[in-house]
Order: structure tokens, then sequence, then C-alpha cells
């Protein structure tokens, strides 16, 4: 089984991050179990609005061109909307929170984080434009 790199901090962090979407959509976040590779559903009075998978990122939304996701979470987030469901990667930088509903037009790639020397880190990759992201100021 692959090593668990999810910490406490993180788990805080996106709990903060899905309050703000609470609170600008007038939802209400209901935490998903880990085998359900989405993070929080959102609901309106007990309907089911969309999943959102929040990521959470140290730089400025101005820093690169795109965010890079695992094709896995994307697809997986892609398999929501199979279902009937609205999906959406959620990412906070330093300056803005952004919304990006799924599907979106993105490219491939290969890539990863390489500072745990995991390499099962490495992977194939969507890179989706930031511009394609509805900014919500923090």
């Amino acid at each position: 089984m692959r090593k668990r790199y999810e910490t406490d901090e993180d788990l805080r962090n996106e709990r903060e991050v899905a309050a703000v979407i609470e609170r600008h959509y007038r939802l209400t976040a209901i935490k998903l179990p880990d085998h359900s590779r989405a993070d929080f559903l959102m609901h309106r009075d007990g309907v089911a609005k969309s999943v959102i998978e929040i990521k959470c990122r140290n730089v400025s939304s101005a820093k690169y061109e795109t965010l890079l996701l695992s094709k896995g979470k994307y697809c997986a987030l892609l398999d929501w909307t199979n279902r009937g469901f609205k999906a959406a990667i959620v990412v906070r930088w330093t300056d803005v929170i952004g919304v990006c509903p799924i599907p979106v037009k993105h490219s491939l790639g290969t890539g990863g984080r390489t500072d745990r020397g995991d390499a099962l880190d490495i992977e194939s990759v969507v890179h989706i434009p930031i511009d394609c992201f509805a900014l919500i100021p923090r």
C-alpha cells in the first residue's frame, strides 16, 4: 500500500477552503470518505449540488500558466460527472481561491512532485489553464 502523505494541517486547510466555498455559493460541505476520490460533497437544503476536490498551493495564481493535476484525480472527477453530479477543482493559491468546473479544456503531460523522493509521485497529469478558473478573493 502506498504511503499516505495527507497531514492534519492539509485537512485543516481543505476545511478552511471549503468554508469559503460554502459562504460564497451558499452551500454546505460534507467531507467525503477517502475512497470517494473527491474531498467534499456540496449540498443546499439536503440536495446534492456538486463534488469538489481541493488543492492548496503555496504560490501565487500568477506563478504558472496552468494548474498541474493528477490525471487520475481528473478522471475521478469526470466519473462523478458521469454519475450525474457537477464536479469542480478548487485551488487555494496565496492570493486567491479558484474554482474550475470539470470537464475543462486541458493538455496532457507527465509530472509531479520530486521533493519527497517517491517515484510514484511522477505520473500522467493534466494541465488546466489558470484562466479557466473563476477567482474568489481570499
